[in-house]
């Protein structure tokens, strides 16, 4: 039988044995959690479990990491996600995908920054690190770390370095905010939610890869209310706002949903993106920049057009559907009714 070494440090219990650790957080309380910081760069951990509870924490990581919440107490199998198979299959009239989180239910493990000076989870460059996940957690309240200048990546900064090698898996990202990419800046996100975020410049939500992701009710004062320079397949962008692109910004979107988000000058929808095999609804803009997307180049788009307003302005199209009618060409301005 391999030693097993149990340490307890503020009503917290950790096992740690081979090279895998499993947290119990109290499940009613937050606290303030050293050991996991600790945890996390110690030379003989590589896998962190993570039970129900709460971690009041800013984390660094240096090293190559895996971190999954929702550790229901199986030692010997480390089971760690009972919401795991639970899914919700989002139809908007064009595009259906499947996501793992059922009516935005929060994950079980929360890394809380408590209103801290910097991002949740902070990961620099560093010559250490070939591969770090981050799985099945909620990071919220985070304000960004420090990048060139600016603040970036309230809830989680990665390294534009990692952008393949870091990936955020089954995760809820929330409340977070910074001058870039107020939930996340960085790395790749995979079926999660990212939601209720700030950026004072760009990117309210995120500026990163996503893929099979719901973005929802994120704000910027200029660029991107969703996102800013992301890429992006089979996600739902609902409900974001800002001056330019409410959905996003330079962006490079396939398969995607875009619904009800919303600009005060250009591209309630869009701006300057690049959109594929996608759908737009009742996006909206205060002027008349175009209320669906405003200089952007759309290829095989379907649009709902219900509004009296300029649906596109100056946009690139490639055989869009507007109300049965296909659309292509260069510089194209549509205004409602269509004929």
């Amino acid at each position: 039988m391999k030693p097993i070494l149990t340490i307890m440090l503020f009503l917290i219990h950790a096992t740690l044995f081979s090279q895998t650790l499993k947290l119990e957080l109290p499940p009613d309380s937050a606290v303030n959690v050293e050991m996991v910081c600790h945890a996390v760069n110690h030379g003989s951990v590589d896998t962190i479990f993570l039970s129900a509870g709460t971690c009041l924490l800013n984390l660094t990581i240096e090293k190559n990491i895996a971190i999954y919440g929702g550790f229901s107490g199986d030692s010997a199998h480390g089971d760690h996600g009972s919401t795991r198979d639970s899914k919700l299959t989002i139809f908007c009239g064009y595009n259906t995908f499947d996501f793992k989180h059922k009516n935005d239910h929060e994950t079980s493990s929360f890394l809380d920054a408590n209103e801290f000076p910097k991002s949740v989870i902070y990961i620099p460059y560093s010559d250490s690190i070939g591969s770090v996940t981050i799985s099945d957690l909620t990071i919220a309240n985070g304000s960004g770390s420090e990048y060139n200048g600016i603040t970036a990546g309230g809830g989680i900064f990665i390294d534009t370095r990692y952008a393949s090698q870091c990936k955020v898996k089954n995760c809820i990202i929330k409340r977070n905010l910074s001058h870039v990419g107020g939930g996340i800046f960085g790395g790749k996100v995979i079926n999660s939610i990212i939601k209720d975020n700030f950026a004072g410049h760009g990117g309210g939500g995120a500026f990163c890869s996503i893929r099979e992701s719901r973005i929802k009710n994120n704000r910027a004062i200029l660029f991107g209310g969703g996102l800013v320079g992301a890429t992006l397949e089979k996600c739902e962008i609902r409900r974001n706002i800002a001056s330019h692109g409410g959905g996003g910004y330079q962006v490079s979107a396939k398969s995607s949903n875009f619904y009800a988000n919303k600009a005060r000058l250009f591209g309630g929808g869009v701006y300057g993106s690049v959109v594929c095999n996608s759908f737009f609804k009742n996006n909206s803009v205060d002027e008349s920049g175009g209320s669906e997307a405003s200089g952007s180049t759309l290829d095989g788009c379907v649009f709902n057009a219900n509004t009296n307003r300029v649906l596109l302005r100056d946009c690139k199209l490639v055989k869009c559907l507007f109300n049965k009618l296909i659309y292509s060409g260069d510089n194209v301005t549509i205004e409602t009714p269509l004929p």
